[in-house]
């Protein structure tokens, strides 16, 4: 069970969201140059450069672990990723790939809240990004999906709970801002 929930919280880290993203855009659009070099975008600065930011703070001493547990370090990693995320927002907007704004906008706003909470109280990056992810699938792929984002959103919530990384309460907290964020960016 525990390499289970291992490699079910390592395939579901925030680190890989914007490469589902993609998958979940080529389903929807294909492979248009706007999902291609949009995604390329939030791939770069969603999930790379804040995975060279944790592996340089490992290196430095900074953070504990590659999940950064320990909620006083993750303050650094928030602020770098509220950087990079404006930055790739810029980006966006400027080349007129507003289809992937508006998914762009809802990680912007589950990262704003998680990173505001964080200063007061653990929550689970996981959660918020898997329950955007499953929430973003039934909306844009069809209600099918909503079942298969369900399920995968209990399968991390077990994991996050069962590895001790998380309790019931800060779990179901970042399910919340997933699920908040893309209704909230998909209405605006």
């Amino acid at each position: 069970m525990h390499f289970l929930s291992k490699t079910i919280s390592f395939v579901t880290s925030p680190f890989f969201c914007f490469i589902y993203v993609f998958c979940i855009l080529v389903a929807k659009y294909g492979l248009t140059n706007e999902v291609v070099d949009g995604s390329l975008l939030l791939v770069i600065h969603g999930n790379i450069l804040p995975l060279i930011f944790v592996l340089i703070m490992l290196k430095l001493g900074k953070i504990s672990d590659l999940h950064i547990k320990n909620r006083e370090e993750r303050h650094s990693f928030y602020g770098f990723m509220g950087l990079s995320t404006i930055l790739c927002g810029i980006e966006l907007w400027w080349f007129s790939f507003n289809l992937v704004l508006r998914l762009w906008l809802t990680f912007f706003l589950a990262l704003v809240v998680i990173g505001l909470v964080n200063l007061r109280w653990k929550i689970s990056a996981h959660l918020a990004t898997t329950a955007a992810l499953a929430t973003a699938m039934g909306l844009l792929l069809g209600q099918w999906f909503y079942l298969l984002g369900l399920i995968l959103v209990i399968l991390v919530s077990w994991s996050r709970w069962y590895l001790k990384h998380h309790d019931l309460y800060q779990i179901l907290a970042g399910t919340l801002v997933g699920i908040l964020a893309v209704f909230t960016a998909y209405n605006l």
